[in-house]
């Protein structure tokens, strides 16, 4: 190593040699140089050398001389020879220079022998960060922003990078066949008006005996600016999460672009709707904690500011922001009984009790679309009668909004399931129902089929209306426990009908129909009813008359409460026939009677329909 004083003073310098590792490697410190005026000398570099073979990280150094004097008065350079090849190695000594020595674009190659490694040196006192690119033909790889200790050195061996397929974060690699390309970086972060950084990098080819050193710079440090890729979902479901990622890209004064880099970020909500995990990190993910919306910053620190005067690149010392801003919504959904919100939560109901269901999004102005609703059981959408129609929307539109369903059979633990989309964001809800039926049974009760005036006129009939019903019936109900209260009713329809009566004089008459109410709705509303069905003749004038009927007795409950209908709980389904003929001038046998005995009930989730009454039905 070679120093020379150019001043007409004597100066002392002191050379330091800094393992790569940085000053925490405890450089190796030679002993006070003095130069008098003008006095070019060759430092003994002997005990650098004894020293290296007890400390093996001073194989490779760089080297700092410290001179109290001004810039340019001390100039020096560093000569070595390879004893084995003879290549010879010339590296200047520099003062750290202007601003845009804090950059670097070197020429490398990788071909035949020749190998290039590039130096970034931490020359200051702070820690230092950079970022950089390895170009070349086609493509380009990103050194990702890399931290310095202060004397640190970072290496990279380009030979190495591209055989060992070494990648960047995106899994780029230099191919095996590109040869040949340019290194290029720059200074990151707050500078405090300092000079950081230096760089070489330095081509050798041993075959050839070449040996060169590059420290070609670019005129000023990039501007860096950040970005998010990708921004945070624009909804976020409450208690889920969504993520995003900061980078930075560095923008040079002639308008090339770098990056864009992988770099961290301090994600700062500017509400409580979200957390942030991590909350310094490249990548996070927001977890909704309340609804409504949010926007979060991502901090990616603060660059130091330049500017270039048309000649050369000058530190503003001032700093800027980086960062990006992404906001979201954080929305829920919610399954509504009314105007009680019951998501996931368990509720208990009885039979024929409105259950009045909606979905209410929160969060957001926005409505529900794609809306559909699973309801297990058996249940319908409602139930309308009257003296001309009892009709039953068995199928109500699960596509609705509010929805409005009426259970007819009990069961515990039944899922009500909601989904549906807020924007194009799939929401899937759930409410547990125990549905609750009263237990019920009727008891009958039946008489005899007979012809004779019993029935207020002479007729064929069975029971009598003011003796012995043709068929009692009574019913027996006991409520769920948590339920009081409710009516009941009885509604009765005619499964079939005919009935025919002779003329003296003419042909048979006949009266038919199926599914008719008979005669009223409901045909009764106590604790019991009856029915004697019967078929009135004229004894003088008619010669024959025939009866053949069969009905279905529902037992109806509908519970206490706004919205409730009737829902049925147990059926009865009986029949009586019979026939007589005239066998004197006004006297009549009974010829054939039968009819269902003391019928047993059973459970029914079948409503009663009709869509006409029996007092329409006339003879024919």
């Amino acid at each position: 190593m070679l120093l020379k004083n150019t001043t007409a003073s004597s100066i002392a310098v002191v050379p330091r040699f800094i393992p790569l590792g940085g000053l925490a490697a405890k450089p190796f410190v030679s002993s006070q140089v003095v130069l008098a005026p003008n006095e070019a000398r060759e430092v003994d570099l002997a005990p650098l050398l004894r020293a290296a073979k007890k400390k093996a990280d001073l194989d490779l150094v760089s080297v700092e001389v410290m001179n109290p004097a001004q810039a340019g008065s001390i100039i020096g350079a560093i000569y070595s020879t390879n004893s084995e090849t003879g290549v010879n190695y010339d590296v200047p000594l520099r003062d750290s220079g202007p601003v845009r020595t804090m950059t670097g674009s070197y020429p490398w190659k990788v071909a035949d022998d020749f190998t290039t490694v590039v130096y970034i040196t931490n020359i200051s006192d702070q820690k230092a960060e950079f970022l950089g690119e390895i170009n070349y033909h086609g493509g380009r790889i990103l050194v990702d922003p890399r931290s310095l200790q202060p004397g640190e050195t970072a290496v990279f061996d380009m030979e190495k990078i591209r055989a060992e397929q070494i990648p960047d974060k995106a899994g780029r690699a230099v191919p095996r066949e590109v040869s040949q390309g340019q290194f290029k970086w720059s200074v990151r972060g707050v500078t405090n008006g300092k000079l950081l950084l230096i760089g070489r990098a330095e081509m050798v080819s041993k075959s050839q005996n070449i040996s060169t050193s590059y420290s070609c710079n670019d005129p000023c440090p990039p501007f860096i600016q950040g970005s998010l890729d990708p921004f945070l979902p624009p909804i976020i479901v409450l208690s889920q999460t969504g993520g995003s990622s900061a980078w930075a890209s560095a923008y040079y004064g002639n308008g090339y672009v770098s990056g864009p880099y992988t770099t961290s970020a301090e994600w700062i909500p500017d509400a409580a709707m979200v957390s942030m995990d991590p909350s310094t990190a490249h990548t996070t993910s927001a977890t909704g904690q309340s609804t409504g919306g949010v926007c979060v910053f991502a901090d990616m620190g603060r660059e130091e500011s330049y500017g270039w005067d048309g000649l050369n690149c000058y530190d503003n010392n001032n700093q800027y922001v980086v960062g990006d801003n992404t906001c979201t919504q954080v929305l829920d959904v919610h399954i509504k009984m009314g105007s009680e919100n019951i998501t996931d939560a368990t509720k208990t109901v009885i039979v024929g009790q409105q259950i009045a269901l909606s979905v209410e999004v929160v969060g957001t102005q926005d409505t529900a679309s794609n809306i559909q609703w699973s309801v297990p059981g058996t249940r319908v959408g409602g139930y309308t009668a009257n003296g001309s129609s009892g009709t039953v929307d068995s199928s109500p539109n699960m596509q609705s909004n509010p929805l409005t369903v009426y259970w007819v059979d009990a069961g515990d633990n039944r899922e009500v399931t909601l989904g549906c989309r807020i924007g194009t964001t799939q929401f899937n809800k759930h409410a547990t129902f125990n549905v609750k039926r009263p237990t019920a049974s009727i008891t009958t009760t039946t008489g005899s089929v007979s012809l004779d005036s019993n029935f207020n006129v002479f007729g064929l009939h069975f029971g009598s209306p003011t003796g012995t019903p043709g068929i009692s019936f009574s019913r027996s109900i006991t409520m769920p426990s948590g339920f009081t209260g409710g009516d009941t009713q009885w509604v009765q329809l005619i499964d079939s009908i005919t009935r025919t009566f002779t003329p003296n004089a003419g042909s048979i008459k006949t009266l038919s129909g199926s599914g008719v109410l008979d005669t009223t709705y409901p045909y009764a509303t106590g604790a019991s009813t009856d029915d004697s069905p019967g078929q009135g003749v004229d004894s003088c004038n008619h010669s024959a008359v025939s009866a053949n009927d069969s009905f279905s007795m529902w037992l109806m409950f509908k519970p206490s409460g706004t919205g409730s209908i009737f829902v049925p709980l147990r059926k009865v389904s009986w029949s009586w026939s019979g026939s007589g003929t005239r066998t004197g001038t006004c006297s009549w046998t009974l010829s054939t009677s039968n009819h269902s005995t003391n019928p047993t009930d059973a459970d029914s989730t079948d409503f009663p329909t009709w869509s006409s009454n029996v007092t329409s039905l006339t003879f024919h």
